[in-house]
């Protein structure tokens, strides 16, 4: 993300069960910078490092009748993609709405994520651990098939019931269609 002509951010993302060595990271940007714009010795001037647990498993909203979780431990993040923003903003903004409007009673905790939104991501996360190679591939095909409101509806969690078959339709058939078999397979027999 350029922020000026000489400056800008650069991050690589990986899709792994396991934090990869700094290096690999270093060497990619690296390589991705010399490949693409013929930089030799780029000037870092900041690093970061995060991961974001891509998980579909519910999600424990109170801990006590005092503590309410928001983000990844409330269940606000989209396991799919790590999407969290908008959904810690919509939620506080409810429960601060709960705290002015009742009180002194315990807020009403919001259900952190549609239901139908989890089982995608269950379907997609299943997919993506069994071939992680076809993860960058899914994606760009999301990105290229689908209009940008449908999918900006879909990585929020606000699609409606006719945006999810747009959005399957959109990724390889067979492929997934094997992953939803597969996903409700593993989620009867937890649910056994």
């Amino acid at each position: 993300m350029p922020f000026a002509p000489t400056r800008a951010l650069v991050e690589t993302t990986y899709i792994s069960p396991e934090s990869l060595p700094d290096a690999t990271y270093e060497d990619d940007l690296r390589g991705y910078l010399r490949t693409r714009y013929g930089l030799t010795a780029p000037e870092v001037r900041w690093r970061e490092r995060g991961a974001i647990a891509m998980t579909s498993r519910p999600a424990s909203l109170r801990q006590s009748p005092r503590v309410i979780h928001l983000g990844l431990r409330g269940g606000l993040a989209k396991g799919s993609t790590g999407y969290a923003f908008q959904a810690i903003q919509q939620a506080s903004e409810l429960l601060a709405r709960e705290l002015l409007e009742r009180p002194g009673a315990p807020p009403r905790v919001p259900a952190p994520r549609p239901a139908a939104a989890v089982a995608m991501d269950r379907v997609l996360l299943a997919h993506l651990q069994r071939t992680p190679s076809r993860g960058p591939p899914l994606f760009v095909d999301l990105f290229e098939r689908l209009p940008p409101d449908l999918l900006c509806r879909f990585l929020s969690d606000h699609a409606g019931p006719l945006d999810y078959p747009r959005v399957m339709l959109a990724t390889p058939m067979a492929e997934m269609t094997a992953a939803v078999l597969r996903s409700r397979a593993l989620w009867l027999r937890a649910a056994t």
